[in-house]
């Protein structure tokens, strides 16, 4: 994935979850970037990898230790 595609995904996590106070499923991923929710998946572990994003006790998504 890009450094600007990333970014992107990375801006529209940050906007739902200040809206929200959760992060966004990956269907509304999705949705919100336009992509089908493979390509959002993907791009969610490859944020969770760089510790971006990280999973809680039940294996949600939560802020990382560098959001």
């Amino acid at each position: 994935m890009s450094t600007s595609v990333q970014k992107r995904y990375k801006e529209a996590m940050r906007k739902f979850f200040i809206e929200n106070d959760q992060m966004p499923p990956v269907s509304v991923l999705a949705e919100i970037m336009e992509r089908n929710p493979t390509a959002a998946a993907q791009a969610q572990s490859r944020l969770e990898a760089q510790g971006i994003i990280e999973r809680n006790s039940v294996g949600k998504y939560k802020r990382g230790r560098n959001w």
